[in-house]
Order: structure tokens, then sequence, then C-alpha cells
């Protein structure tokens, strides 16, 4: 980085993992700043249940404003909204009722100071259980659909739709991604890529992650608008999440590699424990572009 400009990368955690469970902007706001937590991924209903109410109904722009202010005076800025539902639920009702809630958090993203809200695209199983079903070009096809729409509303309202990508879900590989860019064609899409969401007990090697990492770059690094980042390891043949710099990740060769694809991009801690965040953000930001 030259010395008095933009650094490469801004890091962050999820707010639910700074503070776990239910809190207010003033305690998030304090914990972010004695952490050490430059931005944040914020799911309201996790972090502020309290000011969501039924559908949404607590939401309102001054509400946002509150939170963004906050945040804001401790140095934390809110780089990403959650708004994860799933997007081919087999009950139309359901999945209309996680569309109306994502196209609010879109309409609500300027007064938060969000660039972004962002959600995975689904799963046929309800419960998430791994299933060949959502691999399907008919499911492809009507992930493409959902989100099309959501693009749409993004540009009414000047905010991204950020889709992240999955090995369970129907865009699961770096291939798959960049064809979903390709055919919803919307300036206002953009990916949340997550390295480790790539990869299970089956496949998981710490090189087959990196180069995935490396084709998603290569495919798309320009669409990419944030990066999670959480460590794995694989015990008992069972997939494990860890906390970042503890498992067996290539951490830094994953961060120079999407960091120097996509300058100045929000790099995510997830599934760190709050203790450890401190820690993990200060490897990650000393990590070399």
């Amino acid at each position: 980085m030259v010395d008095g400009f933009l650094p490469e990368r801004y890091v962050g955690a999820r707010a639910h993992d700074v503070v776990p469970g239910a809190t207010t902007p003033e305690d998030l706001a304090r914990a972010c700043a004695e952490k050490g937590v430059e931005c944040v991924q914020l799911a309201c209903g996790k972090s502020f249940p309290w000011l969501v109410g039924s559908d949404c109904a607590g939401l309102t722009p001054g509400a946002a404003h509150r939170v963004r202010d906050e945040l804001a005076a401790s140095g934390t800025r809110i780089e990403v909204l959650g708004s994860y539902y799933n997007m081919i639920h087999p009950n139309v009702a359901a999945r209309d009722r996680g569309r109306a809630a994502f196209i609010r958090m879109l309409q609500l993203a300027p007064h938060f100071g969000a660039p972004v809200v962002a959600s995975e695209t689904g799963s046929v199983n309800v419960d998430f259980s791994y299933t060949t079903q959502n691999f399907t070009d008919e499911r492809f096809e009507e992930a493409a659909e959902e989100i099309r729409v959501l693009a749409s509303w993004g540009e009414r309202f000047g905010t991204y739709v950020g889709i992240e990508p999955g090995i369970n879900h129907p865009i699961n590989t770096p291939q798959r991604t960049k064809e979903l860019l390709d055919v919803v064609d919307s300036p206002w899409l953009g990916v949340v890529l997550d390295p480790t969401a790539f990869i299970n007990a089956a496949n998981a090697t710490p090189e087959y992650q990196l180069e995935l990492c490396m084709q998603s770059a290569e495919l798309f690094g320009d669409r990419i608008l944030a990066m999670h980042l959480k460590d794995w390891d694989v015990v008992d043949g069972r997939f494990a999440y860890r906390n970042v710099g503890e498992g067996r990740a290539l951490i830094d060769q994953l961060v120079s590699v999407v960091t120097s694809a996509c300058p100045m991009l929000p790099v995510i801690l997830e599934a760190t424990d709050a203790a450890h965040v401190p820690l993990a953000a200060e490897r990650v930001r000393a990590t070399a572009a």
C-alpha cells in the first residue's frame, strides 16, 4: 500500500459474532471499538430483535439512522446487511415473506449507510440437508429469476444485492456464480464470497479451497462486494468451523487473492468467537496484499 493511501482491505466481523445474542446499538458500537472491528455485517433480527418486530415493522429510517450513527461514532461502518432467506423454498408463501423482508432492507440500506444487502440462495430441503436436487438447471433458473427481481429493486433504491454462493445451493461453484452474473446481467448484483462455503468434509483440502478462491477471483473478481472469512478443520470425518487462524485454511493466501482482485474490500470474520475477534482481525489486517 502506498503510504497515506487507502488500505487494501477493511477488516470486520458479523455483528452477532462481536456481541453474541441481542444487544443495543450503543453496546455493539462499544464492543466494535474495543475489538478493533472496522466494519460489520449486520443482521438486525439477530442483533436487534427488539427493534425489528414482526415483518420488520420496527425498522424505520429513523431507527436505521440511530444504528448507523452509534457505530460511526466508534469508527465502525455497516458494510453489509444480512437478510438471508430461502429463495427456492417449496412453500411460496415463505419465499414471498423472505423476499418482502429483503426488499425492505434494500430500501433501508442507505439509511444504515450500507451499500449491500446479502443472502444465500437456499435449498429445496427446508432443513438445508444436502441434496443434489439443488444443482439442477431448473433450480438455477428459479433462483436466477428471484435474483432478477431483487436486482431490479436494488437499482431502484441504489443498493447492491450480494449473493453468497454455497456448496449446497443452486449457486454452488465459481462457474455457476459467473453464470448467474451473466444471465441476470445487472450492475446492481454482486457476490459476497466465502471461500469456505465451497467446501465440505468430502472435498476439503487447503489447496483445493485456495484453487476455488483463485477461480472466483479470475471469473468475477470485479463483482465481489465483500469477503467472508472463516477457518475450518475436518475431525473424524466431520467438517467443523474454527476461529480464524486456528484451522487449516490458508488464511493469508485467501485474503491476498481476493483483495488483490478487489482492493479496499471489506473482509468480514465469520464463526470466530467474540474473544478471538481482536487477534483474528489484527492478523488479517497485517496480511500483505
